[in-house]
């Protein structure tokens, strides 16, 4: 098991939209760099003092044979989801379970199999104002 970091360049803004809530997403093209199974996957950053009002995991393209994955953080690796079938093409998993963190962290897939095809977007709602 390995943690991959695929954060590009997208971190999420601190103090400069004070009060507002924006959407993060983040595309991973598992065909362009695999995983295996138990492996997670750093998609997003999150800022201490940030909320996370709801998540989810889009497949955008299927892995083409049983896979599932988890959607959590660096303190519960499923807080977001659990089970999310891999090999459906649509929205996975959504969470409304809003979360506000104390520390910096960041959203990650783990992954149930290994992953080789599919591709996938992550996404949060998070609030801007870091307290």
């Amino acid at each position: 098991m390995a943690t991959l970091t695929h954060i590009t360049d997208k971190k999420v803004a601190g103090n400069s939209l004070p009060g507002k809530v924006i959407t993060v997403s983040e595309v991973i093209d598992f065909s362009a760099k695999g995983a295996a199974s138990g492996d997670v996957i750093q998609a997003l950053n999150v800022k201490a003092g940030q909320t996370v009002l709801r998540a989810g995991l889009n497949v955008n393209t299927v892995e083409g044979s049983t896979a599932t994955a988890k959607l959590g953080d660096g303190a519960d690796d499923d807080r977001y989801g659990t089970g999310i079938n891999l090999n459906a093409a649509t929205t996975q998993s959504q969470s409304t379970a809003s979360f506000k963190y104390a520390a910096d962290d960041t959203i990650d897939i783990v992954a149930g199999a290994a992953l080789a095809n599919a591709k996938v977007t992550v996404w949060i709602e998070v609030t801007t104002t870091v307290s």
